[in-house]
């Protein structure tokens, strides 16, 4: 008995390429993680990995869903410098929704922020991206006012197809390949 016979393997061949369809649509439609959680930690202990430091207010919120992690850009209106080289107006990027540790600081006036460089661009997050004036001071000394002389810098991410796109477009050709292979078999 010939368990691995035509009408078998073609069963076989055509589980597997619905396998494969059924993990491309999961990943391809996959959402954000439905809770942020963050460690509670004293800026100082992370001050290092800290690329810009500065106080001021949000003045501006864009949702860009080709962002392929960090789908808001906020522009703040920087006061004062703590760290890094930082111009009258900043952009940093964050999730679009709070559930993803995204933030929104619109109407709460001004603030400390604190970014890290992630994939060219500057990220805040709710796990230590706000932060108080005073803890800004105590870490980093006093600040001084923004350098005129940079200006906002155009995004970098705008450029970069999104990983649900990436992983579509893959998918497809993997099935595509292995229907291929399928039809060469039965002919």
């Amino acid at each position: 008995m010939d368990f691995f016979g035509p009408t078998r393997r073609r069963m076989c061949g055509g589980l597997a390429v619905a396998a494969l369809v059924a993990v491309v649509m999961v990943t391809a439609t996959a959402g954000t993680a439905l809770a942020c959680s963050c460690v509670e930690r004293d800026l100082a202990d992370y001050a290092d990995d800290i690329s810009v430091a500065f106080a001021g207010s949000q003045v501006e919120r864009t949702v860009h869903s080709q962002f392929e992690d960090n789908g808001v850009a906020l522009v703040f209106s920087v006061d004062q410098v703590y760290k890094g080289e930082v111009g009258p107006l900043i952009e940093v990027r964050t999730h679009a929704q709070g559930s993803a540790c995204g933030i929104d600081m619109d109407g709460r006036g001004m603030v400390g922020v604190v970014a890290g460089e992630w994939r060219g661009d500057l990220n805040v997050n709710l796990c230590g991206s706000v932060v108080s004036l005073g803890a800004l001071e105590d870490v980093f000394g006093e600040g001084h006012p923004p350098d005129e002389s940079i200006r906002l810098a155009e995004s970098s991410s705008d450029d970069f197809p999104s990983t649900n796109l990436v992983l579509l477009v893959a998918g497809g050709g993997i099935v595509l390949l292995v229907g291929a292979a399928a039809w060469r078999r039965r002919s």
